[in-house]
């Protein structure tokens, strides 16, 4: 029972309304008919201002306004909430959004219980309150909480960042007695000065003195004191002393700031630079390395479609070497530059332009590129400026890439033309056009036979045809937008400030919306006639859409290609630039020690070196850009696939013996070995993959390569398939992913002392794909690597020449603890008629071979492994000879024969794998003549002998010469090709005993001077040797030379050892 003084509280409504007034409460009362459905509210005063009304409405229309206006997402959420308050009849509360009709959304709390039952009539009462300030209050501090998040994360990113830059950062305060405090210092500046973390940090105070070198501390203790204020900085390069006394150079930068705990320090941030102090002395060499870079830009440029110019800011001058003037028709040299380039070789229409990427160049960018027109020509170019070096800030030498993009230019002029037909098309194709007179206000209209009038009167009032229009051609969504652009004295508005037209644009009222274009326009002039058409652009707008996404995405492209070839260039001039450092520093050194005969020889043999890489990375480049520009052109020649890749085992064997590996080679029976293809491309690419196969195994490594052949999808072809594997150092799976891109290279401890250009496996994966084949690479880190190579090659005629009909029918004996080596070559004999036994035990071997022999039914041929287990391979022959009636053929197989001492009972050595045509060499061979003979060793003496030598360069002739002179030979030279023919034409019969012809020459070059020489009416010059010695080395370049009537071909720089081999050849 209530008391008085609650009644008194309590019972008072006035009290009891302000409170609901202050908290922004109203209270209502539902009455709901469930039979009907029909709901009536009674509200309070505060209610009705919640629901925004006025006054008092009827119950029915205040309960539909207040329904009507819950937010549709949240109704299910109402309806539920309501009937469950109807279910239980207990208090029930919920919160939803609700459309006010004048503050827009609010957010409601709103709760009620069952007052009363009475028939279908259930009575509900409760509350509404406005919440909305709660929930911005509730969003702002979760706003909040999320900035705290997001500071703090800033903060450990800071601290990550600060212990992670590659540069030191300290902060300190000077003390008394010329002492420093350190507050803060990172990991790198703790580094520098040679401390350990704890070390450093175990230190309270730091005496001046010991952290500056004598000589600096001066000028540094008056930088610092210099510094009075927050904000004063000074940038500073001196000599700080380590932990061991030693001096180090750095340089950084001093600023006086408010650390966070708001005490005024000294901030420096520095870096080591002691090594580039150090080698500053190298740095004088600068202007010769750019010079020869420059050089090397031109020769790789000279294979590509673009040209070259070099740009001096300071003195306003441009020179265009000789092979852009040609190209371009321009001067050597342009002063006063831009305008002097701009008044003689650019179209006016491109000279903002080209003003505009010299003034970006001006002004400090690193770049800047233009397109132009050229003056009095159709010619296009796109000129890139990139500045190579800058001093105090300012551009000193600037290189130009000019590229020919007229062509382009051409394609984008068709594009704009058909576009403007196009255009004309589409204005002419029309779905309606109807004249108003705005005199009359009448209108006429006019539709085209393939488009649905939808009952639209053709002729009629001028106002309700404009109101009809729009309801049956114009989207709902769009009808009241049009209505508005489309008001007749808007519409004159506009029709006078745009020249008497102007168009909209809207979606019909198709199933399948479609977009219009309306015009409007004064009827030939006349201002009280107004001209409607209406065509559909709907395939236009796709279209439009299509075209943008395309050229958006022609943009990308081109922009990664450009930033590819800048890449490129980058990476060529970095690669270039460190052997060349290297010839150039070693010649400087050695020039010094002129007089000390061991360093001089040392010197030049590095020289030697880093001219071979060179020389590599130049030919790799030429390659990239033949295979980028598709001027690489297979030739198809006969050759042996087994013999090729012996031939590059051998030639790689030095590297391999060296560093002792031991290779494998396994050649499947059933390959067919002659085929045809591009022999000198094949031998490129397996050279790549051996040659780092030796580079990045460890001494003591395998390398094995497996042969097969399966059937190809190519009529008369085979589908090779090699196999290359080491266990090697391996490589990462992050760089297996860009082995393949050019001059990619791995960057760790067991790499970087390893010289390459990585431009071998790009080209070599380019070369395979050109012959239809596939490149994969599988490799793990520290296990080793497996190039996969598959190539469709065509199989030689049958009749290969080989005569085997003495062999079908002969026993020979396989003695081979290899099982899978020994099936593989039982299964070659057995394919030559041949009846063979496989032995897997030296000694078993002998005790079959003098069974046989006892038996007159000797072996034709005993075919041994070198490296078997239970016997030494020449016991196994002084046995065999021992007890033999009969002669049997010892054949020694080996996987390195050259290191095989000579053992005298054996007939033949042969290197594994065997191979068809070699086998029945051999054998053949033993055949004809059962004793060995050894080859004669190689002459070096050519006393008597006469060459001609021809070489237009003054410097590589002499050099030439001097080579040949070491031969003992007579040499005679000729500067040209034609003076060549005609020493030749004037000498006597068999004066000459060969020619050496360089290629690229004036007058006449190599190829035509060899034709004329060939073609003179005198013997001896069709037997003549005429050997190309040329700078133009590449597989295309050989076989031209060979087409030319050439006997041989020798790449400059000049091989002794090569030269020595052709010599050799064809002087006898």
């Amino acid at each position: 029972m209530k008391t008085v003084t609650e009644n008194q509280l309590f019972g008072n409504p006035d009290w009891v309304q302000e409170v609901l007034n202050t908290s922004n409460t109203g209270l209502w009362s539902i009455c709901v008919d469930t039979g009907t459905g029909v709901g009536r509210m009674y509200a309070s005063d505060m209610m009705l201002q919640l629901l925004g009304l006025d006054d008092h409405p009827a119950a029915e229309e205040c309960y539909s306004h207040w329904f009507s206006r819950i937010d549709a997402k949240a109704m299910d959420y109402v309806e539920t909430s309501v009937a469950k308050m109807l279910e239980t009849g207990q208090f029930s509360e919920v919160q939803y959004l609700w459309h006010h009709p004048k503050w827009g959304d609010i957010y409601i709390r709103c709760g009620g219980k069952v007052y009363r039952r009475e028939g279908n009539e259930i009575e509900l009462r409760g509350y509404h309150q406005n919440i909305s300030e709660l929930e911005q209050l509730k969003e702002e501090n979760l706003q909040k909480k999320q900035q705290l998040i997001e500071v703090e994360k800033e903060k450990n990113r800071y601290n990550s960042l600060f212990e992670s830059v590659m540069c030191g950062i300290v902060q300190y305060r000077l003390a008394e007695n010329d002492n420093v405090v350190f507050k803060n210092a990172n990991h790198e500046a703790i580094r520098i000065l040679g401390y350990e973390r704890e070390e450093f940090w175990s230190r309270k105070e730091w005496h001046f003195p010991s952290l500056v070198a004598s000589y600096d501390r001066e000028q540094v203790f008056k930088e610092v004191s210099g510094l009075q204020n927050v904000g004063d900085k000074s940038h500073f390069e001196y000599r700080l002393l380590r932990k061991d006394g030693t001096p180090c150079w750095i340089i950084g930068c001093v600023e006086m700031i408010l650390d966070v705990d708001g005490e005024t320090v000294f901030q420096s941030v520095f870096l080591d630079i002691d090594d580039s102090k150090k080698a500053e002395i190298e740095n004088a060499m600068l202007a010769e390395k750019v010079q020869a870079s420059n050089e090397l830009l031109r020769i790789a440029l000279e294979h590509t479609k673009a040209s070259e110019i070099y740009y001096y800011p300071g003195k306003r001058l441009v020179i265009v070497p000789e092979r852009t003037q040609v190209r371009y028709r321009c001067k050597a040299r342009y002063e006063n530059m831009p305008h002097s380039l701009i008044d003689d070789f650019v179209d006016p229409i491109s000279r903002d332009a080209c003003m505009e990427m010299y003034r970006r160049i001006h002004e400090g960018e690193k770049t800047a590129s233009c397109e132009m027109k050229t003056q009095d020509s159709a010619d296009w170019n796109r000129t890139t400026l990139s500045t190579v070096t800058v001093k105090d800030g300012k551009p000193v030498f600037v290189v130009g890439i000019v590229e020919d993009i007229t062509n382009e230019k051409n394609i984008e002029l068709e594009n704009v033309q058909l576009h403007a037909i196009h255009d004309y098309i589409m204005n002419n194709d029309y779905d309606l056009m109807s004249i108003g007179d705005l005199n009359k206000s009448q209108y006429s209209m006019r539709f085209s036979d393939d488009v649905d009038k939808r009952g639209m009167p053709l002729s009629g009032n001028l106002f309700e045809g404009h109101s009809e229009f729009i309801e049956k051609f114009v989207h709902p969504d769009e009808r009241r937008r049009i209505s508005e652009e489309c008001d007749l004295h808007r519409l004159m508005k506009n029709l006078d400030g745009v020249g008497g037209s102007y168009s909209f644009y809207y979606r019909s009222t198709d199933d399948q919306p479609r977009f219009k274009e309306g015009k409007i326009s004064y009827f030939n002039g006349f201002r009280d006639r107004l001209l409607l058409t209406v065509r559909d652009v709907h395939e236009m707008r796709l279209k439009e859409e299509r075209i943008r996404q395309t050229l958006t995405d022609a943009l990308m492209v081109a922009e990664k290609a450009n930033n590819a070839k800048s890449d490129f260039l980058s990476k060529m001039s970095h690669d270039m630039r460190t052997p060349m450092n290297g010839i150039i520093g070693l010649a400087m050194i050695a020039e010094k020690y002129r007089h000390d005969p061991d360093r001089m020889k040392e010197y030049f043999s590095k020289i030697t070196v880093a001219s071979h890489h060179l020389l590599g990375l130049i030919n790799d480049v030429l390659d990239m850009s033949k295979i980028d520009s598709g001027k690489i052109v297979l030739v198809s020649e006969r050759f042996n696939l087994v013999s090729l890749l012996k031939d590059v085992v051998d030639i790689v064997m030095p590297d391999l013996k060296s560093r002792q590996h031991a290779v494998r080679m396994s050649v499947a029976s059933d390959v067919h070995e002659r085929v045809e293809g591009d022999q000198l491309r094949l031998q490129q690419v397996f050279m790549n993959i051996l040659s780092n196969a030796v580079k990045f195994t460890p001494a003591g490594g395998h390398i094995g390569i497996d042969v097969s052949e399966s059937p190809s999808t190519f009529a008369g072809y085979g589908c090779y398939r090699l196999v290359f594997s080491d266990d090697g150092i391996g490589m990462s799976k992050e760089y297996l992913k860009k082995i393949f891109v050019p001059f990619e290279r791995e960057d760790n401890s067991m790499t970087s002392k390893i010289s390459g250009t990585g431009l071998g496996m790009p080209i070599s994966k380019a070369i395979v794909e050109m012959m239809n084949g596939s490149f994969d690479v599988e490799s793990e880190r520290g296990v080793g690597s497996t190039f996969t190579i598959t190539v469709h090659l065509k199989h030689q005629p049958v009749d290969s020449g080989m005569d085997t009909g003495f062999l079908r029918g002969q026993p020979v004996l396989v003695v081979d603890d290899d099982a899978e080596r020994g099936r593989i070559t039982v299964a070659m004999l057995n394919g030559l008629g041949v009846v063979t036994k496989q032995i897997g035990s030296a000694r078993e071997a002998l005790g079959r071979i003098v069974d046989a022999d006892e038996s007159d039914h000797p072996y034709y041929a005993v075919l041994m492994n070198g490296g078997i287990v239970d016997m030494e391979a020449s016991e196994f022959a002084r046995r065999v000879r021992l007890r033999e009636k009969h002669a049997v053929r010892l054949v020694l197989c080996s996987d390195n024969p050259d290191g095989i001492a000579r053992v005298p009972e054996v007939d033949a050595v042969i290197a594994w794998p065997l191979g068809t045509e070699k086998l029945v060499s051999i054998l053949t061979a033993l055949n004809r003549e059962p004793e060995n003979a050894s080859d004669a060793s190689m002459r070096t003496d050519f006393t008597g002998k006469r060459i001609l030598l021809v070489e237009d360069n003054e410097l590589n002739l002499e050099i030439a010469a001097e080579i040949l002179k070491m031969t003992e030979a007579m040499v005679e030279t000729a500067e040209d090709g034609a003076e060549a023919v005609a020493k030749v034409e004037k000498s006597p019969e068999g004066y000459y005993d060969m020619v050496l012809m360089d290629i690229q020459m004036p007058v006449m070059d190599g190829y035509v001077a060899t034709h004329h020489i060939r073609e003179l009416p005198r013997n001896d010059v069709l037997t003549l040797p005429i050997v190309a010695m040329t700078a133009n080395a590449f597989p295309e370049d050989i076989k031209k030379a060979i087409d030319a009537g050439m006997n041989e071909h020798i790449a400059k720089p000049i091989d002794l050892s090569v030269l020595y081999q052709v010599l050799n050849r064809w002087l006898k």
